[in-house]
């Protein structure tokens, strides 16, 4: 059997298939028998190699009917996903409520100690005004009010940088719990 004689039985048994899927085995086939010739065969011993033509058809039958039942079934999956999220929907709204707001109570301590902080700053400008008002009547005291101006200066520095470093790790924690809650409710984690 040469290969045009080939090509058009095999068409024939592939009747049943989808247009798309008959010209794709075909053109497959096709090309091997090609590269077969090129390999130095005849049309005859090309068609050969390939096998019985009813062994082909059932191959690729098989073959179609294969990837037919895993998008079934990715369709089925994709389904009974939706049916779980809507019906979960209220239970993650739930979550995702908490979550927020665990995130804006984090937010308002931060707030409140970067609040602090400032008020300690301005309390040391009040103090720097009152250690030159009192530095030539109470040179002790004034000696004392210098030193809790060093230390409340030092303070306050050391909680806005503390607090910096601590909104950097949160808007970091938060992002790693939206994007894992945006992968929980796509449909979990992916593979790659």
């Amino acid at each position: 059997m040469n290969k045009k004689e080939f090509i058009n039985k095999l068409t024939e048994k592939l009747s049943n298939l989808k247009l798309s899927e008959r010209e794709e085995a075909i053109s497959y086939y096709s090309e091997m028998i090609d590269d077969f010739i090129e390999n130095g065969k005849s049309e005859k011993e090309a068609v050969k190699e390939l096998g019985g033509i009813n062994d082909i058809v059932n191959k690729i039958i098989e073959n179609q009917e294969s990837i037919s039942k895993s998008e079934n079934n990715q369709k089925e999956r994709n389904i009974s996903h939706i049916i779980l999220l809507i019906i979960a929907s209220p239970f993650i709204f739930i979550f995702f409520i908490i979550i927020m707001c665990l995130f804006i109570s984090i937010y308002s301590l931060i707030f409140g100690v970067y609040c602090t902080a400032i008020a300690l700053l301005l309390a040391n400008i009040i103090v720097i005004i009152d250690l030159f008002v009192n530095m030539f009547k109470n040179l002790p005291y004034a000696i004392f009010e210098f030193g809790f101006v060093i230390f409340s200066f030092g303070i306050s520095i050391m909680l806005i940088l503390a607090m910096n470093m601590l909104v950097k790790k949160v808007n970091k924690f938060l992002l790693f719990v939206l994007k894992k809650f945006t992968n929980l409710v796509k449909g979990g984690e992916k593979n790659e």
